[in-house]
């Protein structure tokens, strides 16, 4: 069996015990498609709080805290995308510890995953707003953090007013994608 969620989910719980043993309030929401049962009750039994649907990354978080953090280890660009777009409001009070976004972008790997998602241009236009710290994972098993990072934003107050115009305008061009996809499937159906 693989040894590196393991390693993933045992990091993860150092952190919230950290938290925790510094009077934060800390509440952890976690999912993963592939849990089994006594998956999902050994995250419980850790204080883990286990979400029962795939969200697709567009979960808001609790606008009063202080800060939230998304641990979302080699998660899709579409995912990191996805919650950087629903919680762009308040990205100065959110952090993410995934794939380094500036490596994707650079390969052009993030081009490739959904070009019918015009949110992706999202996470390029922000990549100057985005301090990206490469995590040093010489002392882990290779994988545990192969290509990782953690994200913060600092996005000056007039940027995220124009921006917040532009997430919508590409919100309802999606939804115009969406629904033409829907209506073409549709009309290969009738016929």
């Amino acid at each position: 069996y693989n040894k590196i969620p393991q390693y993933q989910l045992a990091i993860l719980y150092t952190l919230y015990q950290d938290l925790l043993l510094e009077n934060h309030q800390v509440n952890v929401y976690i999912y993963d498609p592939f849990f089994s049962l006594l998956e999902i009750q050994v995250c419980q039994t850790l204080g883990f709080l286990y979400i029962n649907k795939n969200e697709e990354g567009k979960r808001m978080f609790n606008i009063n805290t202080d800060f939230t953090l998304f641990y979302i280890p080699h998660v899709s660009n579409t995912l990191a995308n996805n919650i950087i777009s629903t919680n762009y409001q308040y990205l100065n009070k959110l952090a993410l510890i995934n794939n380094t976004l500036s490596e994707s972008i650079k390969t052009q790997h993030f081009h490739h995953q959904n070009n019918t998602n015009p949110n992706k241009m999202l996470i390029e236009q922000l990549q100057k707003y985005c301090q990206e710290d490469i995590f040093n994972d010489s002392q882990l098993p290779t994988g545990v953090f192969n290509n990782m990072a953690l994200h913060t934003y600092n996005i000056p107050a007039d940027k995220n007013n124009m921006n917040n115009r532009v997430i919508r305008h590409t919100n309802t061009v999606h939804d115009k994608i969406i629904s033409q996809q829907v209506s073409y499937e549709y009309d290969n159906t009738v016929s």
